[in-house]
Formats: C-alpha cells, structure tokens, sequence
C-alpha cells in the first residue's frame, strides 16, 4: 500500500470518527450538546473576538468614545440606570428617570433589560458607563457568531462550516450600517432559538422545549423589535420542519394527509411547554410594555410605511464598506441598506443546489418570509401582522427584519460550505471553509470612523444642585433647552440619578411634547407653573448648547423674574452653564 493511499485512509478513518461523535452529540440534551463542543465554541470566541477587534480598530484603543451623540447615549443610560435601579428597587426599574413623572419610561425604548443586567457588575465595580457600553456592543456581535456556530452544528455537525456561518453572521453588513444601534446588535438568542427549534422537532423532548421557551424569551429581554420580528421566522421554519413529517397519499378520487400519533402528540406537547415558558418568562414585562403603550400610542401607517424596505435596498451597500460603498449608493438610505454580500448569496445559492433536506427548505422558506416581511406595508406578511397583531403597530422600520434574511443567508451558506466538503479530499475539506470566511470577511471588511469621547466627570452644574440638596430626596431638573442635546442630560444623569423633565427614546409621551411648546417662553408664567406642576426644582441652563444670542436674552430674563434664584455659575465644554432654583409655593 503506498503512502498516498495509507495518509487517505487515516483521513477517512478521521472523518469516521467526527461523524461518530457529531451524531452522539447531537442526540444529547442541551446542556450536553454545548458541553460536548465547549473547546471548540471557546476557540470560536477567541476567534470572532480577534476579528472584532480588526474590523473595529482602532475602537478598543478608544473604548471611552461613543459612534454618535444620539442612540449610543441613550443605551448607555439604559445599561446604568438598570445597574443603579436593580439593587435599590427592581420593582422600579421600568420607571426610569426620564420624561418625570410619567411611568413605564424605561420601556418607551429598548429597556435592555438582559445586557444591562449582565453588564451590571462591571457597573459596580466603578468601570466607565461608555466602557460598559462598548463592552455590551462587542459581546452581542461576538455571542451572535457564536450562537449561529450552534445552529449549523446541530444542522451538519460541520466545524469548519460554523466557524464560516458566526464570522458571516456576526459581521453581517446590515450589523455595520447599524453599528450605533447597540440594541440591533443583541441577537445572541435569534440562534439559539433556531438551535432549539430544531432539536424540539428531531427530539421532542420537554428540555428542547424548555430551551426554546426560555432562549425567545431572552431575546425579548435583550430587544424586543427582533423578538417580535423572530415569531414569524420562527414560525415559517418550524411549519416547513414539522410538514416534512407528514406524509401525502394521493389516490384517484382524493389527496389525505397523514402523521404518526407520536410525533403529533410529541410536537403538541412541546408547543405548549415552549409557550407556558416563553409566556411566564415575559409577562411581567410584556404588561408593563402595554402599560407604556396606553401613555405613547401606537405607530401610524405612514412612519411604518417610511421604513418598509423596497427590492432595491437589497443593493445597498453600509456607505463604510470598503468595497461596495460607491458602487451601491445610488440605492437604499438610512435604514434601508440590506445589502448581504455576492459571496454570501453564492455559498447559500450552493447549498439550494446540493443539499436537498428539510432544513434547506426550511431556511429558504425563511429567507423568503423575511424578505417579504422587510418590505413591511409593500408586502404581504408584515402587512397581515400590522392589520391583525397590535403589538406589531410598535415597529416602525420593518426593513430591519433584513437581519433575519442574511440569517437565513448564513445559515444557507454554511450548509453550502458543508456540502463542498463532503466527500471531498483531505486538503478541499481543509481550503473550503478557509477560503469561504476569508473571502466573506474581507468582502464585509469596513472602515469604522473615530468615535466621540465623553466627559468622564459630572459637569459642575450637576454638582452645585447635588450640594444644595445636601442629602435630600431625589428632585426633578428642567435641562433647557428641552428639545435639544436630551441624550447628554441623560447620559450627564448617570453621575446624579436625578429625576429628569427631559428625554431621548423611541416614543415621546404627549406631557413632554406639551412641555417643550409651554417652555419655549420661559421663564413667562404658564412654563413656570409646568416646571411646578412636575415638580422641578432646579433648572439647568445649557450655553454649549444654545446660540449665544439666545443664551444671553434668556438669561436676562431668567435674571429678571423673581420666580428664580441664581444657584451656580460654571463652565463647561467651553461654554457658561447656569443653575436657577425656582421657587416653590410652599417656599417662604
């Protein structure tokens, strides 16, 4: 025998083998079926945690620094403010400290409730709010890849094939486009439903339901839009996966249908446990988010209309992609670029020719439903749940489910990566994968700007407010101006905790909207009796935020009224900040 032939044995031998241990895995409970590839799932977090850092740097050189001062501000003071609220009174965590006194303000936005428990330590311990952020935002895209890695594992029992699927899934273009929106990047557990999904079909077993209840209902923890946005994904999956066991017997006169009675009962038994789980998991917080809905409203059709994506945004490349960015940006927007990459859709398109199974139809299936329901009211799907489910009527980009589409994409391209390798040599099983996640990496390669660097210590103003209480209870500010620059109070909160008239989130209550038009006069009579009637006590003038010219008029005015004492004079960013207490009605 030569050694050619002795060197293609003991590869085969090898495979053998692999196989062997892939199939006793896969028919293990959960928690061993992680445990069983815990080496290789830690190499994997090494690894997609080396290509964050590439993609992003030099952004760990900087983690003190924000993408912009809009949304990153506004998840910053979410992940403190659930780090502060949890130890004093977690029974008030909903009710943060913005837009006082209305309720439920923590849930007009992505409360984060999940990431910012788990970040809380690192809170506690005295790290950087900013720090902390950028800590949650790596952990998402990082953990996604490595929730993915779990799916294809459980579908091909393929390595390599998963390393492929977590870095295209955690570097999916759409994540870059949305690289400010740290909740949009929380889809650790969109995988690991699917994972468990499967694994309840194949097993039927009461702990892969359990682990499907529990993995959706994390995801709604972690964001809600993509919770609601992975119901019908779900759902288009777990049809095709269940009719695969159906079989059709078709005679002359009819067409019947038929599945055997354990598989039925076992699948009806399993709903209802992933369902009793999920619902008990996420009904406190899904009431209080009702109850936060009654105070905002609902979405109106044009703003859901404004964020329904069309074909072409499907050529829109992020505009900091290296490769694509001048080429495609004649098509999409904000929001609207969905683009997946050329080698994505050919791996995908690979799997569609070769691997004929039940989970390639499910997950084409899925593609197609996704791409539907990111045309929002242009389709069908999305259109149907906005008519039928109100809880629907809160989204307001439907285009975002264009995440769910490049899942399905890397799911598929996996599975491709998957088929090439079967029965291939030693060295095509080895060159495939390597040249199939280098190519989608460096095709999804970008150029992230330098973020903005926020102040780590509270501005003297805030200070000043914080001695004249002198250890009083918690009292309410008026930032002006209001309807300006809201995410720097909110992140300027984290040093105080006071209460705050002002705001920054996904819904305005109509009592701030009121309030923005009455202190447009200030400080006249009727802002007066506002700020009392919210029983703001203090009100902070911000002269790095207004025009000179405007700063100066107001501040004669504020002078003039005997409403008002001047508190405090500093500086900050350059700028005066002043501080006027308001007198109270029960005030000598």
């Amino acid at each position: 025998m030569s050694p050619g032939s002795t060197d293609t044995r003991s590869s085969w031998l090898k495979r053998a083998r692999d196989a062997r241990h892939a199939a006793r895995l896969a028919d293990a409970g959960p928690l061993a079926f992680i445990f069983g590839w815990w080496k290789f799932l830690l190499s994997l977090l090494v690894l997609l945690t080396v290509v964050y850092v590439a993609f992003t740097w030099p952004l760990v050189r900087h983690m003190d620094t924000v993408p912009d001062a809009g949304d990153p501000l506004l998840n910053t003071w979410a992940l403190s403010w659930i780090a502060h609220q949890a130890p004093i009174a977690p029974a008030r965590l909903v009710h943060a400290n913005i837009f006082y006194p209305e309720r439920y303000t923590l849930l007009y936005s992505e409360s984060l409730l999940l990431p910012g428990l788990m970040s809380a330590p690192l809170q506690w311990l005295g790290v950087n709010p900013v720090v902390v952020y950028n800590v949650a935002l790596a952990a998402g895209i990082i953990f996604s890849g490595v929730g993915i890695a779990l799916l294809i594992l459980e579908l091909t029992g393929d390595a390599p094939a998963a390393v492929v699927g977590a870095i295209a899934f955690a570097f999916l273009p759409f994540r870059v486009d949305h690289f400010s929106h740290m909740q949009l990047q929380q889809t650790q557990w969109i995988p690991v439903a699917l994972w468990a999904l499967h694994r309840t079909v194949r097993r039927r077993t009461v702990a892969d339901a359990v682990m499907l209840g529990v993995a959706t209902a994390c995801q709604l923890f972690s964001c809600v839009y993509f919770a609601l946005m992975l119901l019908p994904f779900l759902a288009a999956v777990a049809v095709v996966l269940v009719g695969a066991h159906v079989r059709f017997t078709k005679t002359l006169q009819s067409l019947s249908l038929a599945v055997s009675r354990p598989f039925a009962a076992g699948i009806v038994t399993c709903t209802l446990v992933s369902a009793l789980v999920a619902g008990a998991l996420v009904a406190p917080l899904g009431m209080a988010y009702i109850s936060a809905s009654h105070i905002v409203g609902e979405r109106v059709d044009g703003e859901a209309l404004a964020g329904s994506a069309v074909p072409s945004d499907y050529l829109a490349a992020p505009p900091a992609s290296v490769w694509y960015a001048n080429a495609t940006s004649a098509f999409g927007g904000i929001e609207h670029r969905l683009f997946p990459g050329v080698a994505l859709v050919l791996f995908a398109a690979i799997a569609a020719w070769r691997r004929r199974s039940a989970s390639t139809f499910a997950y084409l299936v899925a593609l197609a439903v996704a791409i539907d329901m990111s045309f929002g009211l242009h389709g069908v799907t999305f259109s149907v749940l906005w008519n039928k489910v109100s809880v629907f009527r809160g989204l307001r980009v439907p285009a975002r489910m264009g995440l769910f589409a490049g899942l399905a994409l890397c799911v598929l391209a996996a599975m491709g990566v998957a088929s090439l390798r079967t029965n291939a040599t030693l060295w095509t099983r080895r060159l495939v994968p390597t040249l199939a996640a280098a190519v989608i990496a460096i095709e999804s390669w970008v150029h992230i700007p330098p973020g903005i660097e926020m102040p780590r210590t509270i501005p003297p103003a805030y200070e000043a407010i914080l001695a004249d209480l002198a250890g009083a209870p918690t009292t309410a500010i008026a930032d002006l101006p209001i309807a300006a620059a809201m995410p720097s109070y909110m992140y300027y909160s984290t040093f105080h905790w006071q209460n705050l008239l002002s705001g920054y989130s996904g819904f305005f209550p109509p009592s701030f909207l009121d309030l923005t038009r009455l202190l447009e006069q200030f400080p006249d009579p009727d802002s007066l009796d506002a700020l009392r009637r919210r029983r703001a006590q203090y009100v902070v003038l911000h002269g790095e935020v207004f025009r000179p010219d405007e700063y100066t008029q107001l501040v004669a005015r504020a002078d003039a009224s005997p409403e008002l004492t001047l508190l405090s004079t500093t500086q900050w960013m350059g700028a005066e900040m002043r501080v006027y207490k308001l007198r109270m009605p029960d005030a000598p």
